[in-house]
């Protein structure tokens, strides 16, 4: 098996072989007190030891942040429209929109 190539001035350009089984990545120590992320309300919250996803604190607290809204206006919005205030013992009223597809 080909695990990598190389091209060194004073060899050929070539393959290093590795003969049997390569030796697998020591996996990380999991965090004493894991935390994972809610993605409902965007707070970190305390987790069992081992929890798939568990990281530090730290880390959670970085990365998990309300992503930020989207700056397009949604294509069912795009158009003409027009609203007419009907309600009884209200001032008559007539209101006319043009949207476009807006790009912040």
């Amino acid at each position: 098996m080909c695990v990598s190539c190389y091209s060194v001035s004073s060899a050929k350009p070539g393959c290093v072989f590795v003969v049997g089984q390569p030796t697998p990545p020591t996996p990380p120590t999991p965090p004493e007190n894991p935390f994972v992320c809610n993605v409902t309300s965007f707070q970190c919250e305390s987790v069992a030891k081992g929890t798939a996803g568990g990281v530090e604190k730290a880390t959670c607290d970085e990365q998990c942040i309300m992503p930020p809204p989207d700056p397009v206006t949604p294509i069912n919005l795009i158009g003409t429209w027009r609203g007419i205030g009907i309600q009884n013992g209200y001032k008559f009223g007539e209101w006319d929109v043009v949207s476009t597809t807006c790009y912040l």
